[in-house]
Parts: structure tokens; sequence; C-alpha cells
């Protein structure tokens, strides 16, 4: 378990001043993401930077912020959005989500999508 010590936590997180606040919230995504699929991942920057760069470009700060709050919301096991999750198959999603809201990963193109539930629609995030 990681220490929650204030120096301890500076010091072990000193490598990632390097990056910039768009690609600390694109890596929180990431990261996130991971979380939920049970996916492990490598912790250095470069390589946290690389895995999340098509999530910067593709969507925009407050993008990232919803979709980050959702995640989380998922992890916490479903808060007051109404649960969802994270889902992923081969091409685009096309049932809607059970729980009335959820991201989608598609392995086929490395694309993100999110359900829409004002559209009744899932809407395409870009490539991730």
């Amino acid at each position: 378990m990681a220490s929650c010590n204030p120096a301890e936590l500076a010091a072990a997180a000193a490598c990632f001043d390097c990056l910039s606040e768009a690609q600390k919230r694109a890596i929180r995504v990431r990261l996130l993401c991971a979380i939920l699929n049970g996916e492990t991942m490598s912790c250095d920057p470069a390589t946290l930077a690389s895995a999340a760069s098509c999530i910067e470009c593709a969507l925009s700060d407050a993008q990232m912020d919803a979709v980050e709050i959702s995640l989380l919301c998922q992890i916490a096991g479903g808060g007051a959005i109404g649960g969802g999750g994270v889902s992923q198959g081969a091409g685009a999603p096309v049932a809607p989500p059970a729980s009335g809201n959820g991201i989608y990963y598609d392995q086929s193109d490395s694309s993100l999508w999110a359900w829409d539930a004002s559209l009744a629609a899932w809407v395409h995030l870009g490539p991730v």
C-alpha cells in the first residue's frame, strides 16, 4: 500500500513533474480505464504518456474531466450517476449499457465510446 505521508508522496511523484497538465489528465483517464479492466501498466512517465497520447488528442479537457468522473464513479460502485461500466469488444457498440451509462472500448480500432443518455446513443470519442 502506498504511503500517504506528504513528503513521501511528493518524492514518489517527482518524476511526473515534467509532464504537461493535459498529459497528466489523459494519463489519469487511461489509468482509470486500466483499473476498471483489471489491466496492469508500467508506471514510468514515458510509458504512461505514450499510452495516453491518443486520449489527449481525442478528448477535450471538458470531456476528459467528465470521463474521469464517470470512471471514478464506476470504480466506486456506481455512485449517483446510475452505475454503468466499462465494456469492450471488437467493433462499435450496439446495445445500450444495462445501467444507463457506460464507456466502451472498441478493440478493433482502439477507439473510445461514451453512452449519452439524453441522445440514447453511443457517442464516438475518438481513438485511444
